[in-house]
């Protein structure tokens, strides 16, 4: 018969147990043996919920002093790891897309703060410039929930194999639409900066004018509405390239599979909502709220994704990690 070797985890054994943990001779209680190894004895802690394990020789066993659990041939500490591995990027992707909804529900201009139609500029630079300070929190606030969210995407990047080069192109997608988006943050906060200390901005020499403040600040507006719009469109090629990516690994359809599913479908309704918005026709307001319904329909099911990637859903973490 085989001796074990050490390292090796013996069936009666509780997880994290190693063999030859701890070696004890009892040889006055009853022996019994245990798969792939020599005789242990067997004996009922009293007050105790089953069975345990002790090892009868010094060559290489583990004694067990908590109820027995077959573990042959399974490596606790490593599933651990991976499991924790997993958790951190469904954390950071359920984190980050609570914290981005938040902040934008917040945003100065937007839905809740001193609300303003995103078409009048004047009228959406004075809601920011009023409210500087929850205008700096909450872009800060945007940023790193934007990199929390690339984060945890980056790991599906672990899914793909040489043959799935889709999944991959989806997850760089993702990171780059992520990149424009704090590119259109930044741009907005340099707006608040710039009307916090008009008094100490200078051009050629001389103090700046308000009429050339006010100048900078549409400018800083206008263009981080063109960076938006790119990020709309890129956003949404990378949804339906992900969410198809990622939806096509489950062979039957559930909460985490809809949940890719729906992911795709938004990205297709916002582009063509960016198709059709970009029309002298189409009225702008129609294309920026058409805008922000597909994004928070997307921004759901991406949180559902990273509920299924935090609960070890075995589609959207590593094989050999999953439930």
């Amino acid at each position: 018969m085989r001796e074990p070797q050490l390292g090796e985890l013996v069936l009666g054994t509780v997880p994290n147990e190693r063999v030859g943990a701890s070696v004890r001779h009892r040889p006055s209680r009853p022996l019994r043996r245990v798969a792939g190894g020599e005789p242990h004895e067997q004996h009922v802690r009293p007050g105790g919920t089953g069975p345990t394990v002790e090892a009868a020789s010094p060559a290489g066993y583990c004694r067990a002093s908590r109820p027995a659990r077959c573990t042959e041939g399974v490596d606790l500490d490593m599933i651990e790891t991976m499991l924790s591995s997993n958790r951190a990027p469904g954390v950071a992707i359920v984190g980050g897309v609570a914290v981005l909804l938040v902040a934008l529900i917040l945003y100065p201009g937007g839905w809740v703060v001193d609300a303003t139609s995103s078409m009048d500029f004047q009228a959406t630079i004075d809601a920011m410039v009023d409210n500087d300070n929850l205008a700096h929190a909450v872009i800060f606030a945007v940023i790193l929930a934007c990199l929390a969210i690339a984060y945890g995407i980056l790991s599906f990047w672990r899914l793909s194999d040489s043959d799935d080069a889709l999944l991959r192109f989806g997850v760089l997608l993702n990171l780059f639409h992520y990149g424009i988006y704090i590119l259109t943050m930044g741009m907005r906060h340099m707006l608040v900066a710039i009307a916090q200390h008009q008094s100490d901005i200078e051009v050629d020499g001389v103090a700046a004018s308000s009429e050339q403040i006010n100048d900078y600040l549409v400018m800083l507006q206008a263009t981080s509405g063109g960076l938006h719009y790119g990020f709309v469109m890129v956003s949404s090629v990378s949804g339906i390239v992900l969410g198809y990516a990622l939806a096509r690994r489950f062979a039957s359809l559930n909460l985490y599979a809809a949940a890719c599913w729906v992911f795709c479908f938004a990205g297709v309704a916002g582009l063509l909502n960016a198709a059709i918005g970009q029309q002298a026709e189409a009225a702008p307001v129609a294309f920026v709220v058409a805008s922000n319904v597909v994004l928070f329909v997307a921004a759901l099911a991406l949180l559902v994704i990273g509920v299924g990637v935090l609960r070890g859903e075995r589609e959207l973490v590593p094989e050999g990690t999953g439930n």
